[in-house]
């Protein structure tokens, strides 16, 4: 299941870069955006994870820290169970697949409507 957040993005990280287990080359990257959806709209910070040299090369050409973006992505939970004390740990990690400039429509906050009550 894939979902979408909008916000600007907060940080950007160092380029990874390394070589798998299996001898294949990879780049990835981390990056935060913020938006106003937490609590009674205070500010909410999420973290995504961008893997691949095209998506990475792309995210470092196209975005900036400051500017407002969409980004889909899914959700991937996975659990580790220490070996010396048997304690499971879950991780979640929101997978970026694709991020792309926002509307600055969407950004817009609405009017107050004007209210019909008498009082």
């Amino acid at each position: 299941m894939s979902d979408s957040k909008t916000g600007r993005i907060n940080t950007i990280s160092e380029v990874v870069e390394g070589e798998s287990s299996s001898g294949k080359a990879y780049k990835k990257l981390e990056f935060t955006i913020c938006n106003n959806e937490g609590y009674e709209g205070k500010e909410k910070e999420f973290i995504f994870k961008l893997f691949g040299a095209e998506k990475v090369d792309n995210f470092i050409k196209y975005n900036s820290i400051g500017q407002l973006v969409e980004v889909s992505y899914n959700a991937n939970c996975r659990k580790w169970t220490n070996p010396k004390t048997n304690v499971t740990t879950w991780f979640t990690d929101l997978d970026a697949w694709k991020v792309f400039k926002a509307e600055q429509a969407q950004e817009t906050v609405a009017e107050p409507q004007e209210d019909d009550l008498p009082f």
